[in-house]
């Protein structure tokens, strides 16, 4: 009897979980719980959270969260949209990815599960002609998102270093695909 009630609960634990983003269960991750926002996320705790905007002249859409494995500065002499400076200190080692919501685009596409290939790709972007030609070559891979989630509109910048390492790659993705988002508060 007892080993039926242990089945029975790992499933309903199992089963319960399974609508929720992967959130690892692991002392090197921490979990941000942003109720101003609307949103959660997971991240290794060695990476950076940026503690400002790094698009301070942007207006809509709004940055809502940058995390990185380097020091995040704020600006950039090139496109308001674009968190330069950050791009610009990304070594080839690195990964960085920022999140801007656009309340007044809910209507994209769903939101994917996040990865190589998803969204448009670096050549098919803007944002490499935001940076100085020779800080262009530090970055290996950019995909750029546009979807919904919780009637919400987001875009999303994932850029990965030439030279990361595999683990780092897969982090960057985990990171990504363990947002999760509440619908936008009713005034």
């Amino acid at each position: 009897m007892r080993l039926k009630t242990l089945v029975v609960c790992v499933l309903l634990l199992v089963l319960a979980a399974c609508d929720k983003p992967f959130s690892p269960v692991n002392d090197d991750w921490v979990e941000l719980i942003d109720e101003e926002e609307g949103l959660s996320i997971s991240y290794p705790t060695d990476w950076v959270r940026a503690e400002e905007t790094l698009t301070p002249n942007l207006g809509s859409p709004r940055e809502v969260l940058s995390i990185g494995t380097f020091p995040l500065e704020p600006g950039g002499p090139n496109c308001a949209q674009v968190p330069t400076n950050a791009l610009i200190d990304l070594r080839p080692e690195d990964v960085f990815l920022t999140l801007q919501g656009d309340l007044s685009r809910p209507d994209s596409e769903d939101r994917p599960v996040f990865g190589p290939g998803v969204g448009l790709g670096m050549d098919h972007l803007e944002i490499p002609y935001c940076l100085p030609e020779d800080e262009r070559l530090d970055i290996g891979e950019m995909q750029w998102v546009h979807f919904s989630d919780a009637g919400r509109g987001f875009y999303l910048l994932v850029a990965i270093g030439s030279d990361a390492s595999a683990a780092t790659v897969d982090q960057v993705w985990m990171v990504a695909n363990s947002l999760a988002i509440a619908p936008a508060a009713v005034p």
